[in-house]
């Protein structure tokens, strides 16, 4: 997987307000994990909570806050996809 793949499959999730939840007991393909930690290193987001999220049933999830960067890279990996909307938002 290159790395706009995994950036695309992590960041796809982003919802409507450009915040990700993503439970704490989710074990994320390499790739993946390795796209999480860059968006948290370059930053495209950052950490705004750990709590128990409704529209996940309940489960505990690490949340985060896409920021300026972040959408500029999501909307980037969306016009490379075709993506026209947010697949992973509500």
């Amino acid at each position: 997987m290159t790395d706009d793949e995994a950036d695309w499959e992590l960041l796809r999730a982003v919802d409507t307000e450009d915040r990700l939840a993503i439970p704490i007991e989710t074990i994320m393909a390499m790739d993946v994990a390795r796209a999480l930690d860059r968006a948290i290193r370059r930053p495209w987001m950052h950490l705004i909570d750990v709590a128990p999220v409704p529209m996940r049933t309940g489960r505990v999830c690490r949340i985060f806050r896409l920021n300026a960067d972040g959408q500029a890279r999501l909307d980037g990996l969306r016009r490379r996809y075709g993506a026209i909307s947010n697949p992973g938002g509500n």
